[in-house]
Parts: structure tokens; C-alpha cells; sequence
């Protein structure tokens, strides 16, 4: 229980980090999108002069470039909002909203969450997930239980007798052949068990009655 709050604190207090970043960022300025336009309306507006000068263009051109530039000026001017943005660093509101964070992550946790729940190893919470998925009738998740099952007691002819069934259920024959010829070892050749080797065989070879299964 105390390390699911410990890792509750850890995350809560990342997200809270996270949320209070914007607040401790130095004092900024920066230009609007409207103030950027008009910047680079002033360089072209430079450049017209600068190519009249140089007589690259004649009277009339540079005059008829003058107005379409002062023409797409206004246009952004009127559009946008104009003047800077100031962002300010607020170490006041960082500590607030991490607080708030952090005690409604918690808070939450503790109503809703289950702190009381014991520590399990990931083997065992992956053990107690494959129970209950196999209890509601999922039969991939039964299959990978009785394959742990039987890797932890492979001496367990239960466990093989269930998983070879599991495996014919499914139609992988080749898979419940194996299961049923450990099992057939573990009951001393039990003739039930024999006979459904000897079944599950030669279905995995396409209904065709192998000499194992002959023998059998």
C-alpha cells in the first residue's frame, strides 16, 4: 500500500510540475503575428528604395509597389490585434496550481483508486488478471494459465489433461497432441487418455491416422 502512494505522490507531482512550467519561464517578449507582418512590409518598402536608388526600377514602378505594400500593411493592421505579448514569471501561481494539483490527484486516488491493495509482484497481478479473464470465459487467457501452470509443476497431469482440451476446443491439434502425450505419461498410458492422443494426432495430420497413432 505504501508504494502505490509513493508512486501516486511521484506522478501526481510530475503532472502538477508540468502544469506549473508556463509560470516559471522568464519574463518574455514577443511580437505579434500582426506586428511580425508589418515588420517585414517595412523591409520591403527598404528594398523598393533601395532599388529606385540603384535605378533597378523606374518612378512609376516604385510608387505602384509603394501602394500595394502600404495596401497589405493596413489590411494586417486592421486584421490583427497589434502590440507585444509579455508573459511574466509567477512563482506564487506555480506553487498554487502544483499544490492544487498534487491534492486533487490524491484526493482523487484515495476516493477512487484502491490504496489498500496489496503489493504484488508482476508475476502475481499477471497470475490473478489470467484467473479472472479465464473465469469469464476467455479461452486464450485459460490456455496461457495452464501453460504457466504446467511450466511451475510440470508433473501435473491435470494441468495438461485441461490444457490439451483447451487446445483441441480451439482446433490447434498440433498443440493439444503434445499436451496429451505428456499427460498420457503422467496417468501410465491410461487408456482415455491414450485414445485422445491418438485422436488429437491424427487430426493434426490432416485426418490422416499416423503410425504413432496406430500403435496407440
Amino acid at each position: 500500500m505504501t508504494m502505490l502512494w509513493i508512486a501516486a505522490a511521484l506522478l501526481a507531482g510530475l503532472a502538477a510540475f508540468w502544469m506549473a512550467r508556463p509560470f516559471l519561464r522568464r519574463a518574455q517578449v514577443e511580437m505579434t503575428e500582426t506586428d511580425q507582418a508589418l515588420s517585414i512590409y517595412r523591409d520591403q518598402a527598404d528594398e523598393v528604395d533601395c532599388d529606385l536608388a540603384a535605378g533597378l526600377i523606374s518612378e512609376a514602378e516604385s510608387d505602384a509597389a509603394r501602394q500595394e505594400i502600404e495596401a497589405r500593411a493596413l489590411k494586417a493592421a486592421r486584421a490583427g490585434s497589434g502590440g507585444m505579448s509579455i508573459s511574466q514569471r509567477s512563482l506564487p501561481v506555480a506553487a498554487v496550481i502544483a499544490v492544487l494539483s498534487v491534492l486533487a490527484a490524491l484526493t482523487g486516488y484515495g476516493v477512487l483508486g484502491n490504496p489498500g491493495l496489496r503489493d504484488l509482484p508482476l508475476a502475481e497481478r499477471r497470475a490473478e488478471a489470467l484467473v479472472k479473464q479465464a473465469e469469464a470465459g476467455d479461452i486464450d487467457s485459460r490456455i496461457q494459465l495452464l501453460i504457466d501452470r504446467t511450466r511451475d509443476n510440470p508433473e501435473s497431469f491435470e494441468d495438461w489433461w485441461l490444457l490439451a482440451r483447451s487446445y483441441a476446443s480451439i482446433g490447434d491439434n498440433a498443440s493439444a497432441a503434445d499436451a496429451y502425450g505428456r499427460a498420457a505419461e503422467l496417468s501410465d498410458n491410461e487408456p482415455g487418455v491414450m485414445s485422445a492422443y491418438a485422436e488429437a494426432m491424427t487430426l493434426a495430420n490432416g485426418n490422416k491416422v499416423p503410425q504413432a497413432a496406430r500403435v496407440i
